[in-house]
């Protein structure tokens, strides 16, 4: 009898932690995948918005026509270990005695690439939201970067419109602090 008892109660423990395991493997493969696919979107429409938030600001100073007017954006590493801001040249843009060099900024991360430049921003290579202008910047003040490790400071100043090739450009002076 007592014996009898005895397995009672432990069959009764296993099937209550067997049902706790149960309970936890359906929530697992059910209902986590939604809140965290929910959770990376959530992160990558706050990038785009400071991202585009950052063009605006730098359509604003553009249109003040002030040179040294200047603004910054904080970019927080939304993805640790898997992303980079850089700043790359592209053509050369010669204006009066200068020169120039066309520029992108870029946020890329696992599965999410930001660019500003060439025109606007564009999400994954698809354009987000347009620009009439291009990005430039002068390489004797600025020089290409690239940041490993978050969060990012973007520091920006306009410099000045130059009009090359059919196309007008806004130069800035792009810093990574």
């Amino acid at each position: 009898m007592k014996q009898d008892a005895g397995l009672s109660e432990i069959t009764g423990f296993l099937l209550i932690i067997t049902l706790v395991i149960l309970c936890a493997a359906v929530f697992t493969a059910s209902a986590l995948p939604e809140i965290l696919e929910a959770e990376e979107r959530k992160q990558n429409e706050e990038l785009l918005f400071r991202f585009a938030s950052m063009q605006e600001e730098m359509d604003c100073l553009a249109l003040a026509e002030e040179s040294g007017c200047s603004g910054k954006a904080e970019l927080e590493e939304l993805f640790p270990g898997r992303t980079h801001l850089s700043l790359t040249y592209g053509k050369e843009l010669v204006y009066g005695r200068e020169v120039f060099r066309e520029a992108v900024i870029t946020y890329a991360g696992e599965d999410t690439e930001l660019t500003l430049g060439n025109g606007g921003l564009k999400k994954n290579g698809k354009l987000i939201l347009p620009a009439s202008y291009r990005l430039a910047v002068n390489p004797n003040q600025t020089r290409e970067q690239r940041e490993i490790t978050g969060p990012f400071h973007i520091e920006y100043t306009w410099q000045e419109t130059i009009s090359a090739g059919g196309r007008t450009y806004q130069v800035f002076h792009v810093r990574f602090a």
